[in-house]
């Protein structure tokens, strides 16, 4: 098992650097040090990132590389000029398309969308239950915990700043939600086609926290953008996956579990929301939450009513 960054690899990471610190600096007035720092933080990213997707790729018996963003594989004919610019814009989409954009826009938008991986090859060949080939939610489960490592750097960059909201740490975050595009070949293509109720709760997870971090303390923005996103993924479910045609009518009986549950999960999102921006009694909280349950609960049985 070879675990290692190829010279391929290397250059790749170099470019993806090189690129993302011009476009982030380039309209921030950054002393020398705050220039080093981004720097560093984009470079941690995006080898931290690297490493555990080659880690979750081990894990399936794969090797994993890091790649510029390729919009696809095209392998045709170089023989012609045609060819060869089509095989330079689809192999280095992420080295085209984002300063393209950047320049267009005169440096306000810096599309973030570089960063990617490939499976080079199978470590083994198919032997027993061992396959060559990966499966969507493997490829899904090795896009998940690239993203999710720009989530722990922002996380872990926030504490060690002190809380201090510098621009910097932001940076993690923005790369996740750029990764997260569903483009094809960008990780959450990946992950949307593998996975897409962890697709769904880690889009809002990394919305919530872009959001909540400069506002609130990192374990309260941590807190809520879970049960945030744990009520984004429930109602997803209970809507697309579930299999229930008319999903929120309230004249189906068979989608009163459904109703309760939804129920359940808003009442306690209520509560902790309540217990992290305000001073009051726990006795007033819990209060407060039975009356609004009430409510929703007369509401609904009004409105089934009224539909007889």
């Amino acid at each position: 098992m070879r675990f290692s960054f190829s010279k391929k690899e290397i250059v790749h990471l170099a470019l993806s650097i090189a690129l993302l610190t011009v476009m982030l600096s380039f309209n921030s007035a950054f002393s020398a040090a705050a220039l080093v720092r981004l720097l560093l933080i984009i470079t941690i990213s995006l080898l931290t990132a690297a490493f555990f997707q080659k880690l979750i790729g081990l894990k399936y018996n794969h090797e994993v590389e890091y790649r510029i963003w390729a919009l696809k594989e095209y392998t045709r004919s170089h023989k012609t000029v045609k060819n060869q610019i089509k095989n330079i814009f689809y192999n280095y989409t992420g080295l085209i398309i984002p300063p393209l954009l950047f320049i267009m826009t005169n440096g306000l938008w810096a599309f973030l969308a570089i960063a990617s991986f490939t499976i080079v090859s199978p470590l083994k060949t198919k032997i027993g239950r061992i396959s060559t080939f990966l499966e969507e939610k493997e490829v899904a489960a090795i896009s998940f915990f690239g993203i999710l490592t720009y989530v722990f750097i922002a996380l872990i960059l926030d504490i060690i700043t002190g809380y201090t909201n510098l621009i910097e740490t932001k940076i993690p975050l923005l790369l996740a939600l750029y990764a997260l595009i569903p483009i094809p070949n960008l990780p959450g293509a990946r992950l949307f086609f593998g996975r897409r109720i962890t697709y769904f709760f880690l889009l809002s997870l990394t919305i919530s926290l872009f959001i909540l971090l400069p506002i609130i303390a990192m374990p309260d923005s941590l807190i809520i953008s879970i049960i945030f996103s744990l009520i984004i993924i429930g109602l997803y479910f209970y809507a697309i996956e579930s299999g229930i045609k008319q999903p929120f009518s309230v004249e189906e009986t068979s989608v009163n579990m459904g109703w309760k549950l939804l129920f359940i999960i808003v009442t306690i999102a209520i509560i902790f929301l309540l217990l992290t921006f305000s001073q009051v009694k726990m006795i007033t909280i819990l209060a407060l939450s039975i009356i609004i349950a009430t409510l929703i609960i007369l509401l609904h049985y009004y409105l089934i009513q009224t539909k007889k």
